[in-house]
């Protein structure tokens, strides 16, 4: 692995969720967020990255997003009781970070 053609694409301690489809957005956790980021043949467009969902302080960690971006789930509460919470409608261009 070449770590020089490497881009670094969370700044706020990330995670990967998961691909799109056809391979052309990523979608990760970056701080209390679910973000995207566009990725071309050259690589990833740090220009496109943007927050889809702000996740709340009680979420545990288990997230997943449908490979559209539109919904995601996660896993919010404690140990002995949690809730699974079906995240809809990403954020509205303007709403970015």
């Amino acid at each position: 692995m070449d770590l020089a053609a490497s881009v670094q694409v969370s700044t706020r301690g990330g995670s990967p969720l998961r691909w799109s489809l056809d391979s052309s957005k990523f979608y990760y956790t970056d701080g209390n967020g679910i973000e995207t980021i566009d990725v071309k043949p050259g690589g990833p467009v740090l220009t496109s990255r943007r927050m889809l969902f702000g996740l709340p302080g009680d979420w545990r960690g288990r997230l997943d997003v449908m490979p559209n971006g539109e919904h995601a789930i996660m896993i919010r509460g404690g140990l002995i009781y949690s809730d699974i919470v079906v995240l809809q409608g990403a954020l509205t261009p303007g709403h970015e970070r």
